[in-house]
């Protein structure tokens, strides 16, 4: 039984999308160096040619399942890691 998907999704200037579902070690690893990354334009915010990345946290609880997203905005492009996690007695199909 399947209780876990995974995803990123990639926004470039809201006019180009991509969707890749991706295995939970590639989320842990790609969550860890975006979050790396979101830290340290940061924390280099006096340099002039370095734009600062942010970064947005979100839960969505539903009755089956729940969704968190992770989103970071590095100049122009938003990536999103999503994890959609099935409650106790569900799964996907």
């Amino acid at each position: 039984m399947k209780t876990k998907e995974y995803r990123m999704e990639i926004n470039v200037l809201d006019t180009i999308e991509t969707t890749v579902k991706i295995s939970e070690s590639v989320y842990k690893q790609k969550l860890k160096s975006l979050k790396r990354q979101v830290a340290e334009t940061q924390a280099d915010r006096d340099r002039e040619s370095t734009f600062v990345a942010h970064e947005t946290e979100m839960v969505d609880e539903f009755e089956t399942y729940i969704r968190k997203t992770y989103r970071a905005t590095l100049g122009t492009t938003d990536i999103e890691l999503i994890a959609v996690i099935c409650k106790s007695g569900y799964c996907f199909k």
